[in-house]
């Protein structure tokens, strides 16, 4: 369910199940809330009400604060690098565990083909490739070879 903070406008998804103080991580008091007129679904709100609501339950509340709203803004703006950072992350990890559940003992991904079918290169492998062609060798920096498309990565 959606809540929001009257003094930042910060919109906050809370789930029913969640036995956790619903309050604003920015402001840190608590949050309400939002009425079911403005709402699409548990975790959205409906097409074009987001203004109207802002200027009437968060901008009309007497403990609106200008200031805070305006830091709020910016700080989401500043994190959401580390929201997208996060995510890839999580897509990285599930990534790695199906390539296990899938027989990938490294959990690693072609970053081409995106096939979980990949060897690692020996020492060895390395080694020999770049004795033989030098610092032109393909190997050099790479720790992977994909089986499906050839390429190392």
């Amino acid at each position: 369910m959606l809540h929001y903070c009257k003094k930042c406008g910060r919109i906050i998804l809370y789930y029913d199940f969640e036995e956790v103080d619903r309050i604003c991580d920015f402001c840190k008091i608590p949050v309400y809330p939002i009425p079911e007129e403005f709402v699409a679904s548990r975790s959205s709100m409906k097409e074009g009400v987001r203004e109207q609501f802002i200027d009437e339950y968060i901008k009309s509340s007497p403990e609106f604060d200008p200031d805070a709203f305006a830091r709020r803004q910016e700080y989401e703006v500043a994190h959401a690098n580390d929201f997208n950072e996060s995510m890839a992350f999580y897509n990285n990890s599930k990534a790695a565990l199906a390539g296990r559940a899938g027989g990938n003992p490294y959990g690693v991904e072609c970053p081409y083909c995106h096939a979980a079918n990949v060897r690692k290169i020996s020492f060895l492998g390395r080694s020999l490739s770049s004795g033989i062609l030098g610092l032109g060798s393909g190997k050099i920096g790479k720790q992977w070879h994909c089986n499906r498309c050839g390429s190392d990565f």
